[in-house]
């Protein structure tokens, strides 16, 4: 059973998707990490997964989360 609070869902559209795969093409910037994080995400609501593939705090990935999910 998950605990904490539930997390945002992220759905990208074709074009979110494009996009964000594009930027993770590029050299290894925040920039491509963020997008990767982003994409991460739309696969599944596991924070603590998704931290420890890219090497970030649980915290990031929540805050990269909001932001996406606030944006759209």
């Amino acid at each position: 059973m998950a605990r904490g609070r539930p997390v945002a869902g992220v759905v990208l559209s074709d074009s979110d998707r494009f996009e964000l795969n594009a930027r993770c093409r590029r050299r290894k910037t925040a920039l491509a990490l963020r997008a990767r994080i982003i994409l991460d995400c739309a696969e599944g609501p596991d924070n603590r997964r998704i931290a420890a593939r890219h090497g970030v705090a649980r915290q990031t990935v929540s805050d990269w989360r909001g932001r996406f999910y606030c944006h759209c």
